[in-house]
């Protein structure tokens, strides 16, 4: 049954009017009547006796008028619904990061991805590796940005190895050696470092602190800064000096941000997944990311196109 020629039937058999029911459907009056003579062509009677001027629903009319409103009924729930979820048809992908906001040029490359899928919706959570690979665990995020070192032990896990970065030193703005373009770890072994609660450090950074340690330096430790902002501000309070990835620079007034030359301070950034995850978006993205041009976007780190299933 064509949908609009039962649409045609119903309009003239409420209204028993040819025009009244053209000007409802905007259409023209011969055309009406042709849809109608094409239904009755169709079933093989009658829908209406022609009075003079009056139009009168013959019996097989009034059956058929109360199936063809109830299938009309119907198809305007479908579509109804069909409109939702039409309207619901974004994708979402749920990303997590660790790192301030402009961390590696990441807004950059969501809105790079978005221009290419219009489709798609996301939610950006910020925290530490240690809880976004939770979350990537438990289903409540499609991927995460990490380092690599803090997800070795983890099974299930898809990952491509995006880019190599190395560390460097935050210093508050008066520092001696704020003037320079990079340190090195020697330069600063009388200063305090701001440290981080040792069951909230990551693996990058005790991994500096043992290769301090075997280099006979041994910094001194000081404050306890447990997130970015907070070491940041201990910093500038001139209460010692802080190690962070180098995507991590926020440009300021108060601290000074120096690489260091030491070889053995690069660490590994990833993005990481649930093998098991569905989302049909997720393998679009990690593609886009893996060849995404790094080191435009994140001064510093050099990219790495092998990636790792």
């Amino acid at each position: 049954m064509d949908h609009f020629r039962a649409q045609c039937f119903v309009s003239v058999a409420r209204h028993l009017s040819i025009s009244k029911a053209a000007e409802e459907l905007f259409v023209t009056q011969p055309a009406m009547t042709a849809q109608i003579k094409k239904l009755e062509g169709e079933l093989g009677s009658d829908l209406f006796i022609r009075d003079g001027g009056r139009m009168i629903l013959t019996p097989a009319g009034k059956e058929i008028l109360g199936l063809l409103e109830e299938h009309l009924e119907v198809a305007e729930e479908v579509d109804r619904k069909l409109d939702v979820l039409r309207s619901n048809a974004k994708k979402k992908l749920a990303i997590g990061f660790h790192g301030p906001m402009g961390w590696a040029g990441i807004a950059q490359l969501v809105g790079a991805f978005a221009d290419d899928h219009a489709d798609a919706e996301f939610e950006m959570v910020e925290g530490t590796w240690d809880v976004l690979l939770d979350r990537v665990s438990s289903h409540c995020l499609d991927a995460a940005f990490v380092v690599s070192s803090e997800f070795e032990k983890r099974g299930g896990m898809g990952y491509y190895d995006l880019f190599r970065e190395g560390l460097c030193a935050v210093l508050p703005a008066s520092h001696p050696l704020a003037a320079k373009e990079s340190v090195t770890v020697a330069e600063l072994v009388d200063d305090t470092i701001i440290t981080v609660n040792p069951r909230l450090m990551p693996s990058y950074l005790k991994q500096s602190d043992r290769q301090m340690v075997r280099d006979g330096l041994g910094p001194k430790r000081g404050s306890v800064g447990n997130s970015f902002g907070a070491t940041l501000t201990l910093v500038a309070a001139n209460q010692g000096i802080a190690f962070v990835p180098r995507s991590f620079k926020v440009p300021s007034e108060l601290v000074a941000y120096r690489d260091l030359d030491e070889d053995g301070s690069d660490i590994i950034a990833s993005l990481v997944w649930r093998k098991a995850n569905k989302n049909p978006l997720l393998p679009l993205f990690a593609e886009f990311c893996r060849t995404w041009s790094w080191g435009i976007s994140n001064a510093g780190c050099t990219a790495l196109w092998t990636a790792s299933e």
